[in-house]
């Protein structure tokens, strides 16, 4: 009995050896103050999605459960619904968004920002600083009801990419993406071992290989 005991306590204590060190080598090491700005941002625009949805801003399907918003939304510049923005849920450092391959950015600090929004069959963000990729559409909303996700990535090489969705978490890679054509993809951060799709039915995982191969892992400052 006592030797059962002391097998599974040494594999106890090899577990937790492996995870702090794969925890330490994929850490901070050198924090840019620039990041410093970014994890307070991407909260800010989880709280501003909090308070966008629930206030039913956009409900298409008129079940007294509102959507979550775009950028450009978020920041008061338009309204997918064609209305007149009545607030800023979030405030207009981020409201300067300007084009790209993927759609329409913020810059703030030296990094970039975007969100993504869930649809059916494709995804949703910023066409341009007056309207979204796609208009309102009813099959899209059961989605933007409980799902988003927005990304914040530096400009230059060498500093942490950032992503955060409805759960409050943010997650962070180091050294892989970067400017204009280097960006991430609505799905970069996206655990490989659940399934995903345009509707965002997959997560972020701490530790795990991502859909874009690389370990995301829980920004520790």
């Amino acid at each position: 009995m006592m030797r059962k005991f002391l097998l599974v306590l040494a594999s106890a204590i090899m577990i937790f050896i492996s995870y702090t060190l794969c925890r330490f080598f994929t850490r901070p090491i050198h924090i840019h103050p620039d990041e410093l700005t970014v994890e307070p941002t991407l909260m800010s625009i989880f709280t501003s999605q909090g308070l966008f949805q629930s206030g039913n801003i956009i409900d298409v399907n008129k079940n007294n459960v509102g959507e979550y918003g775009t950028l450009g939304e978020l920041t008061g510049l338009y309204l997918r619904s064609g209305e007149t923005p009545i607030k800023d849920f979030l405030y207009r450092s981020l409201a300067s968004i300007q084009p790209s391959s993927q759609g329409y950015l913020a810059q703030k600090y030296n990094y970039f920002y975007q969100i993504f929004l869930p649809g059916l069959t494709e995804v949703i963000t910023d066409a341009n600083e007056k309207s979204a990729s796609k208009k309102l559409d009813i099959y899209d909303c059961d989605f933007q009801e409980t799902r988003f996700r927005a990304y914040a990535w530096p400009a230059k090489k060498g500093n942490w990419t950032f992503v955060i969705d409805q759960t409050g978490e943010v997650l962070c890679v180091h050294n892989v993406y970067y400017g204009l054509e280097n960006m991430p993809k609505y799905n970069s951060a996206i655990s490989s071992k659940t399934k995903d799709s345009s509707q965002f039915e997959g997560l972020l995982q701490d530790g795990e290989v991502a859909i874009d191969g690389n370990v995301w892992t829980t920004w520790e400052k």
